[in-house]
């Protein structure tokens, strides 16, 4: 899935390398016996060198005893077929062009060459050797690259095979079972005659079969039975078939515990027990039609998802899963439907919005018949005391705005409240996306919270997957439009395959977050629909306003140092063209089309920043020494770059996006650790983190520009340019102030980089055919949830 991209030669060595006289090296067409200028010889340094797949590609020649035995580097040698030519005749030469001094010609006649290396055989011969010490991952991408861009290269196949080989007999030695068993089958894929191969796939079946039992993966571990099975039907496997003798015993057993329960009428738990017999073995008779009957009786819908919320009732701009949760739970104030001419369309969730010509008058007018999760009606008071709570500051919700443009707020009736404002605002339904909570004394004297949501969050009971998070159906919910599924599961997967693989064998209906690379292969799926989310994310690197990140020169290698539109298309697009997918220069979203409104904050006339990891790594030292002398640590014998922690959520698209951003930022001298990190957690402090990838639902940048940038829930680096710039944001009276004011604030934000621009997505959401009423192109999974049907025929199906 990912591609490679070529560093530039180290900076530093440049500097430091030595002058060399080579006998017999002309300038094509010019002189004989040239001194060629620095950096042409291989340097001496004792530093570690990079891995020659993070260099720039290069041949290696080795020069005659008259020239010293010198090793020089020059750029890939344009040789056919990229064989060195075994003629090599006394008077002939062969011209070159020098790493250091790619724009001028060399020729080296034959007979003072003693050696040529060429780029992809020194891979081989690299990878090879890291294989030997046991160093798999760095060989693996080794051989990665050569079967990408050298596949032709001698002898690339049989060392791929011999890697595989010895990585499998490494991994069964630490018992890592099921990275043994997939490098078997790839060898055995490869090399069908390959006795190793079948004879290590016996023996790690077993092992791989009774672990997964043990753990109670059954899914898992009858697919390795049938799979053994369909590639080799002829083979005779007896602890294989013992194991599948005990998984449809088991089958059996649980089917008549779920056939008891629901004939009792416990319902969930004749799902749960159907739904486990099909696992172990969805073969076994009368499974499906069990879990028709039971899914009658209790609709209920399973959505895979690929991240965890931090604190479901913070209003953060980058926690993904919170402000899914948060549709289910509690419903906003004032909602985003959908965008115009001058921004967002918002209506209030479940009644009447108006705003008088004045723009400094609110009318907020509830449905009678919208109840808390107590029963009780919402009232104009409840409505008045949601919209003084956002002024407090150590309310969850807290909008400085809003706190300061609110001037009174009176209950006009029993379901209709009005507010005033100090002045004109463009967009204030925008500031009023908060949800709506009432807090209250139980009769034990404790303080409770009812929502206002159409399902509630239940605690998990035994014989429940730590996996999943249950949401029941609220009863009492007076906008349900339909048959609504009883019950919502939300099944945590952390990687993209697993979740992809659940939403194909409909262990899953929905997959509510579809990587991009996943996205083709899904649309091509009959069994699947494929939808786009109607907002896009914008992905940034957040720094720490401390230590070396704090620094502006820091931040400006930084954006220079990671080739964003390659990391865009090769590693998650695969190289296809997608509408809303870009390269950013600033910290809002841009449009997809002439027609959408969603990049107005964006200046058209501030291009991106070019790749150009020279003058990154210029950066990055000067910042380096910058911070030493800062930091008070001697700086004569030469400053070591500290290793830095780059955060991120735990899903697959962050993980890829961190480890590309990672392994750019190596090749000019920046060492990053990747850290897990959770939204909401203790990691979510800059003195955690040097770095953070985020996603941020930039959707109304009138709103959110100063929650992102004025330094205060980000905890980045921020100018006081920058934070005039947002007070004269706050004060503008009309679109066009707004616009220039916003476009201000993208060039500032260009210019002194809080935040490190990476790239726009357009998110993406797939589901089962059997579900009905998710929607054309919502901005969340379930902002149509009311609507939500599902087929009672859906059964779990067989891999």
């Amino acid at each position: 899935m990912s591609a490679h991209c070529f560093n530039f030669h180290d900076f530093h060595n440049f500097h430091k390398a030595r002058r060399v006289l080579f006998v017999g090296m002309t300038v094509a067409g010019a002189f004989t016996g040239a001194v060629m200028g620095q950096g042409n010889a291989v340097s001496e340094s004792s530093e570690p060198q990079a891995a020659l797949i993070d260099q720039e590609p290069f041949d290696r020649i080795t020069l005659d005893a008259a020239n010293k035995n010198t090793v020089i580097r020059v750029l890939p040698i344009d040789f056919p077929n990229r064989v060195v030519p075994a003629d090599r005749a006394g008077g002939d030469s062969v011209r070159v062009r020098l790493i250091e001094r790619p724009e001028r010609q060399y020729d080296i006649q034959w007979q003072h060459i003693k050696k040529i290396e060429l780029y992809e055989q020194m891979v081989l011969e690299e990878s090879r050797r890291l294989t030997k010490d046991g160093q798999f991952n760095e060989a693996f991408r080794g051989y990665a690259y050569l079967m990408r861009n050298f596949p032709e290269t001698r002898d690339l196949e049989k060392e791929i095979e011999g890697f595989l080989l010895a990585d499998a007999l490494n991994s069964f030695r630490e018992q890592q079972w099921d990275r043994a068993f997939t490098l078997l089958l790839e060898l055995g894929d490869r090399n069908p005659k390959s006795a190793a191969a079948a004879n290590g796939l016996d023996k790690t079946a077993e092992k791989l079969v009774a672990q997964w039992a043990r753990d109670r993966n059954f899914v898992a571990a009858r697919n390795v039975i049938r799979l053994l099975k369909k590639k080799f039907p002829d083979q005779p496997r007896p602890a294989l078939d013992e194991w599948e003798s005990k998984f449809r015993a088991y089958s059996k057993k649980l089917l008549s515990d779920a056939t008891k329960a629901f004939r009792a009428g416990r319902f969930r738990e004749a799902k749960l027990l159907t739904r486990s017999a099909s696992d172990v073995w969805p073969d076994t008779p009368g499974v499906a039609e069990l879990l028709q009957r039971v899914h009658a009786a209790y609709p209920q819908v399973f959505v895979g998802v690929m991240n965890r919320p931090g604190e479901v009732r913070t209003d953060r701009l980058d926690d993904w899963a919170a402000r899914r949760q948060r549709r289910l739970v509690a419903r906003k104030l004032m909602e985003l439907t959908g965008y115009g001419a001058d921004g967002g369309n918002y209506e209030l969730s479940s009644g009447k919005y108006e705003l008088d010509p004045t723009a400094t008058l609110i009318t907020l007018e509830i449905d009678p018949a919208i109840r808390w999760s107590s029963g009780d009606a919402v009232t104009g008071a409840d409505l008045a005391r949601c919209l003084l709570e956002m002024t407090r500051p150590e309310n969850p919700f807290y909008r400085e705005e809003w706190a300061r443009l609110l001037v009174d707020v009176s209950v006009d009736s029993v379901f209709r409240v009005q507010a005033r404002l100090s002045r004109p605002h463009l967009r204030p339904a925008a500031l009023l996306q908060t949800s709506l909570v009432r807090n209250y004394v139980d009769l034990q004297g404790g303080l409770q919270q009812e929502t206002l949501g159409p399902y509630q969050a239940m605690p998990a009971i035994e014989g429940d997957n730590p996996r999943e998070t249950r949401f029941e159906l609220d009863q009492r919910y007076a906008a349900p439009q339909g048959l609504q599924p009883r019950e919502i599961v939300e099944r945590f997967y952390d990687d993209s395959d697993e979740a992809v693989a659940a939403l194909r064998a409909g262990d899953i209906d929905v997959l509510d977050d579809v990587a991009p690379w996943d996205v083709a292969s899904l649309e091509e799926d009959r069994n699947i629909e494929v939808r786009p989310y109607g907002f896009p994310l914008v992905d940034v690197l957040i720094p720490s306003a401390e230590g070396l990140a704090a620094s502006r020169t820091f931040r400006r290698a930084l954006v220079y140092g990671i080739q964003r539109e390659l990391i865009l298309n090769t590693e998650f697009l695969g190289n296809q063209q997608r509408p809303g997918h870009a390269v950013l220069s600033g910290p809002f979203p841009v449009s997809a089309t002439i027609d959408d409104a969603i990049g107005y904050a964006t200046n058209p006339a501030i291009e991106p920043r070019l790749y150009n990891p020279r003058l990154a790594q210029t950066l990055a030292t000067v910042a380096l020494y910058q911070w030493a002398k800062q930091e008070g640590k001697p700086t004569d014998q030469g400053v070591e770059m500290p290793e830095l922690v780059l955060a991120h959520a735990p899903d697959s698209f962050s993980r890829v996006a961190s480890q590309a951003i990672a392994d750019h930022l190596k090749r000019i001298g920046v060492k990053l650790r990747l850290q897990p990190w959770e939204p909401g957690s203790d990691a979510n402090s800059s003195k955690k983190y040097d770095l953070l990838f985020a996603r941020l639902a930039m959707w109304e940048p009138i709103v959110d520009a100063r929650r992102l940038l004025d330094g205060h829930l980000m905890q980045n680096p921020v100018s006081p340019y920058m934070i005039q710039a947002l007070a004269e944001l706050s004060q503008a009276r009309n679109s066009k102030e707004t616009r220039d004011k916003l476009f201000q604030i993208h060039q500032i934000a260009h210019d002194n980089l809080p935040v490190i621009p990476l790239w726009q997505t357009i998110p993406h959401f797939a589901y089962r055919p059997a579900l009905h009423g998710i929607g054309e192109r919502p901005a969340l999974i379930y902002q149509q949830i009311e609507a939500w049907q599902i087929d009672a025929q859906l059964v779990a199906e067989s891999p």
